[in-house]
């Protein structure tokens, strides 16, 4: 006797699997935490980015999907292969099915009306990332980042905000030698040559290479007056802000909660900016000026005075490396000038011997010195990483960089006050930093 298969109910599970599917794409960000990844750095980032948590919400809602749709799945294949699997002395015969519409219907309605509904969430997440709102405020402030084999080179507008026209290189077909900046003569070897154009290429390129490595390596346009941060002539130290000498591998600073414009371009290769921490990632290629919009979230941690213990755990448990902001505020800090020459700096010291320095990054074995020297906190900064995530070539691994948030007050230390122009709304005073 043959038993009368029971009759499916399809169209109810594909209508049960629809409603789970839309409810998890709406499920919040904070039930994120695969639970296989607690207690390991298999995660995301800790975002600090404004525009970041709606790309956190969809990474989570498209990775809850699909998890369960792959749990649900295997479920069913191991269920079929327990149930289906040869076993002696079976004698029922297999079936022969046509086919379910209706099921069919389902398992292709339903995956497309999530991938559409994916589509346009994903589409108004990325136009606020690429077309920020950011780009139209006045009260933003510029850097310009340039990408070089193998190190990232950070331009800051001055009190005026403006950056000017960088990455301009001399051709070998130019009429006339580049413009030299003020205060400095270049040897071109061919005096009596009113330009490049004028000499065999092999000639002119070498005098171009010569000219560059001496006085313009990121292509600045001195006929501009925006690349000059201090166009009066008054104040020599803000005058050489952007010189090549502190450009290249400097720190990124931004002032936390301030809307913030990142140019990007490249002098060599293509290079990639990615800030894992700010959710912000742009290709840096050559011959094109790239824009990135940021604004720091509410809870950003800012500069703070931190515990030796607590350093210890920021860089060794955390991976987060801290930058030291010392002053003439800082209990046991000294100040020290080797020559007159040299700048002078802040410091903690022990016997006349530097241990840290002002804006010099806080290492594990700086610890062990300090706390030999009786300095129980520090003021500092966590530094996040800038990493590039385009292989551009055999010391790709080596161009990395670091990027510090600090609070207005902060912001009028030096060498900070010269990076933009002040905030709309000074504070009545400059605020005390977090105490534990």
């Amino acid at each position: 006797m043959i038993r009368k298969r029971p009759k499916p109910r399809p169209f109810t599970l594909a209508l049960f699997a629809g409603v789970l599917a839309v409810a998890l794409i709406n499920a919040p960000a904070r039930a994120a935490a695969f639970p296989l990844a607690i207690g390991h750095d298999w995660w995301l980032n800790t975002n600090y980015a404004a525009h970041g948590r709606p790309m956190d919400t969809i990474f989570v809602a498209i990775f809850w999907l699909t998890t369960v749709i792959f749990i649900g799945v295997q479920a069913v294949l191991v269920w079929f292969l327990i149930k289906y699997r040869h076993r002696k002395g079976r004698t029922e015969k297999g079936v022969y099915t046509h086919g379910n519409a209706r099921l069919e219907m389902a398992w292709t309605l339903i995956p497309t009306v999530i991938l559409i509904a994916l589509v346009f969430w994903t589409k108004r997440v990325w136009d606020d990332y690429r077309y920020s709102p950011i780009s139209d405020d006045p009260s933003r402030v510029k850097i310009l980042v340039i990408g070089e084999q193998f190190k990232w080179n950070v331009i800051y507008p001055g009190p005026r905000n403006k950056i000017g026209r960088y990455l301009l290189y001399p051709k070998p077909t130019d009429l006339k030698w580049p413009t030299l900046p003020d205060g400095k003569s270049f040897d071109y070897e061919f005096p009596n040559v009113p330009g490049p154009a004028f000499l065999p290429e092999e000639h002119a390129r070498q005098a171009l290479d010569k000219f560059l490595a001496a006085n313009n390596p990121l292509g600045r346009d001195f006929t501009d007056p925006d690349t000059n941060p201090d166009p009066a002539g008054t104040d020599p130290e803000l005058a050489s802000l952007n010189s090549y000498g502190k450009t290249v591998g400097r720190i990124i600073v931004i002032p936390k909660g301030r809307p913030v414009e990142i140019q990007l371009g490249s002098r060599d290769v293509i290079h990639d900016f990615f800030l894992p921490n700010f959710r912000t990632k742009l290709d840096v290629v050559p011959g094109m000026r790239g824009r990135l919009f940021l604004r720091t979230t509410d809870d950003c941690p800012g500069p703070r005075e931190y515990t030796l213990e607590e350093l210890r755990k920021v860089i060794q448990v955390d991976h987060f490396d801290v930058l030291a902001l010392i002053n003439k505020d800082t209990p046991k800090a000294d100040y020290y000038r080797p020559n007159r020459r040299k700048p002078g700096y802040y410091r903690f010291s022990k016997n006349g011997d530097t241990i840290l320095r002002e804006n010099s990054m806080i290492t594990l074995a700086v610890l062990n010195e300090l706390k030999a020297a009786g300095v129980e906190k520090v003021p500092g900064a966590i530094a996040y990483d800038l990493v590039c995530e385009e292989l551009c070539g055999i010391g790709h691994a080596t161009m990395q960089g670091k990027l510090v948030v600090l609070d207005e007050a902060w912001m009028k230390e030096m060498p900070y006050k010269y990076y933009f122009p002040p905030a709309a709304t000074e504070p009545a005073g400059k605020v005390a930093m977090a105490q534990n």
